[in-house]
């Protein structure tokens, strides 16, 4: 990252194959195709380079990106911004990629996960989650709903069946920022959880399932979620 260069390594071999530089300081990267997709912090940009390091193309970005993800298809792309609370998306026609809409969110986010159309993006500080609906290229990025869990620093999510997991940190509101808290790990848990994706979405009401409209409250997902504690003192702590 901060030498500003990209190294394509064989997954059979385990050899490096080639090297090639890339200007300003590249945070993140996709593979979509014959191209690598490469997110340039320095200067806001995103960069599109061949197999071989030639650059075929760039495009400005609204602010400084942190992290991008793309669709099942490998067709749309979405770069989040921590800094510009944004999301930007870019969408491929042929073997050149357009920038189609941005959005901007109440929250900082950070990790994102494609789910079947939709887009699950988590914030990279409070543990907070919005849905988007993405189905449609032309259309600009609409928030479905919005979420919130207890805990901090969402690090990574993934969908297994009809679960979404995560991995976060949380704080114990009856611990001290003491030596012996701090030393036997009272004070900070790492945990893996998971919630049924159905909790985003659906409230009861006389024992019947209706849908939350995009403008309700962020719904409270802890009576949903199982935690799962990552690591004790002496025994890996899960950071």
């Amino acid at each position: 990252r901060d030498g500003g260069s990209v190294s394509v390594l064989s997954s059979k071999t385990k050899e490096l194959i080639g090297e090639f530089e890339v200007p300003g300081q590249p945070i993140d990267l996709l593979i979509s195709g014959k191209q690598i997709l490469v997110l340039d912090r320095q200067y806001s940009k995103l960069r599109v380079f061949s197999e071989t390091g030639e650059q075929l193309a760039e495009h400005d970005l609204s602010f400084p990106p942190a992290r991008f993800t793309s669709s099942a298809d490998g067709e749309q792309i979405f770069v989040a911004s921590t800094f510009g609370r944004a999301l930007q998306s870019f969408a491929r026609f042929g073997e050149k990629w357009f920038p189609c809409s941005s959005y901007n969110l109440p929250f900082s986010p950070l990790e994102m996960k494609w789910l079947d159309g939709q887009l699950l993006v988590a914030g990279a500080f409070e543990a907070e989650l919005a849905f988007l609906d993405c189905s449609q290229i032309e259309k600009r990025l609409e928030v479905i709903k919005t979420a919130r869990l207890r805990g901090h620093n969402i690090r990574g999510i993934e969908l297994i069946g009809e679960e979404i997991y995560l991995t976060l940190q949380e704080l114990n509101p009856l611990a001290h920022s003491s030596r012996d808290d701090v030393h036997w790990g009272n004070l900070l848990a790492n945990k893996l959880v998971h919630f049924p994706t159905a909790a985003l979405f659906e409230r009861t009401i006389g024992g019947e399932a209706s849908p939350l409209s995009s403008d309700a409250a962020p719904r409270d997902l802890n009576a949903y979620r199982t935690d799962f504690e990552l690591g004790e003192p002496g025994n890996g702590s899960g950071e």
